[in-house]
């Protein structure tokens, strides 16, 4: 078992270098070859610009294959998440990018995300602290999108915990935030996902958030877990009790290793003591 802990931490050393020095990895091999190349074609006054090109299609070739190899890691991570509902490898190469990342924007955006698979995860605390730190300008004042974003994600979150009353005053700052940024990047946000759907359905929307959540269509076990999720939630506050332990029962089954799949499971289990 240590061995293979010390395996998998010598992996991640190399690839969070190679993640922050691509081009400095890629430079190595072209070094090589262009010493090679001028060695070979000792005075041949034309050698030295086929040199030159064979060194940079060399150094480029390097870095293209230095992104694939760490493209792959998070095609794995993802198919993970998509068709076995299990967030934990996202988690693992996310903190992996953030621990890399050099421009602040970027690693604000990988934060949020962070925190969303932390949510997913089952996380709650850390991934309110890692809003919490974003919201309080830590990493530097950020643009009126950013914000809306990050207080979006908070309402997300406050739904997955249940504290209704949070995810509503987030929800509501949210999309003043949204109005109050540029026309390119609001208009690019519809409103009509699952954490719509169940602010609709606290604000006393039952079929508004119904409605919302028909319309959405999933592309994988994943967005149908977290669409049967809200869906059962919903029904569940609008008193349709049989509809919702149904839903909660196939989450609960179908949901792997997400948070939701333990908390309908509770929920379920509740639900049959009580009956």
């Amino acid at each position: 078992m240590k061995n293979k802990t010390t395996k998998r931490e010598r992996l991640r050393r190399f690839r969070a270098f190679s993640y922050k020095h691509t081009t400095l990895l890629a430079l190595l091999p072209a070094i090589v070859i262009w010493c090679i190349l001028t060695a070979l074609t000792l005075g041949d006054r034309v050698a030295p610009a086929y040199t030159g090109a064979a060194a940079t299609a060399a150094l480029f070739l390097c870095a293209l294959a230095l992104k694939r190899y760490h493209a792959k890691y998070w095609a794995a991570a993802q198919r993970e998440l998509y068709h076995n509902c299990d967030p934990h490898p996202t988690l693992s190469e996310l903190a992996l990018y953030i621990e890399c990342a050099g421009r602040k924007r970027r690693a604000t955006g990988l934060k949020v995300t962070f925190s969303t698979a932390l949510a997913l995860a089952g996380k709650y605390s850390d991934a309110e602290a890692t809003l919490s730190a974003l919201d309080s300008g830590e990493d530097g004042e950020l643009p009126t999108e950013a914000r809306a974003v990050i207080n979006y994600n908070f309402a997300a979150l406050y739904c997955a915990m249940n504290m209704r009353e949070n995810a509503k005053e987030k929800y509501d700052l949210a999309k003043e935030l949204f109005l109050a940024s540029p026309a390119s990047f609001s208009d690019k946000m519809p409103f009509n996902g699952t954490t719509d759907a169940e602010i609709e359905c606290y604000k006393g929307n039952g079929e508004r958030a119904l409605k919302i959540l028909s319309m959405i269509e999933p592309d994988n076990r994943f967005q149908e877990v977290v669409k049967k999720f809200s869906l059962a939630k919903v029904h569940y506050i609008l008193g349709e009790k049989d509809a919702a332990l149904s839903e909660f029962e196939w989450v609960a089954k179908n949901g792997n290793r997400l948070a939701c799949a333990g908390e309908a499971q509770a929920i379920v289990d509740t639900i049959n003591l009580n009956k």
